[in-house]
């Protein structure tokens, strides 16, 4: 779950290759593809962006699949990173 689902924000364009470390560089992916793309530039390992979804979009960012596994699955509540997250999506959603 951690490698597949854990969100991470990634630079485009690797500071390490001159991209700027700034709001107009970030992405955010999951936590393997920011491990498999490293310091690469997305044009060498054939990747592209993917749109962001406008207004119309309903998809929450994995928000409703974390609710229903941590309702679901209580316990894993006791993870202190899982916690946190929880906190942190009461304080900004409710």
């Amino acid at each position: 779950m951690f490698w597949e689902l854990w969100p991470a924000v990634d630079h485009v364009h690797p500071v390490a290759r001159g991209g700027a470390h700034d709001e107009s560089n970030f992405v955010t992916t999951s936590t393997i593809n920011n491990v498999a793309k490293g310091n690469a530039l997305l044009a060498e390992i054939g990747w592209v962006l993917l749109p962001c979804p406008g207004s119309e979009e309903t998809w929450d960012g994995l928000i409703g699949w974390f609710r229903r596994i941590t309702a679901a699955q209580s316990q894993l509540l006791n993870d202190r990173q899982i916690g946190a997250w929880n906190s942190a999506l009461r304080k900004a959603t409710f």
